[in-house]
């Protein structure tokens, strides 16, 4: 993958930490956006301090990206 940002995730980074977001159970929906753009966006909103809305176009919608976002602070809170 072509690392088009700064914040974005190199292949080692993200081979390290992928196995987080890989699915247990394979029914259901799949997802329509990689999860590694939602990360690379987390990572874009939170490196550079810029509000959720300002994101680019590269990235998925930016309530995609913030729910998933959410998501993983709730989970990894306890």
């Amino acid at each position: 993958m072509n690392k088009g940002y700064p914040s974005d995730l190199i292949d080692e980074e993200w081979e390290g930490i992928k196995h987080f977001f890989e699915r247990p159970d394979p029914r259901g929906n799949k997802g329509y956006h990689d999860k590694r753009t939602i990360v690379n966006g987390i990572f874009y909103v939170i490196k550079g301090g810029i509000q959720w809305r300002m994101m680019p176009n590269e990235y998925p919608p930016w309530e995609t990206v913030y729910n998933h976002y959410s998501r993983l602070c709730k989970r990894n809170m306890y």
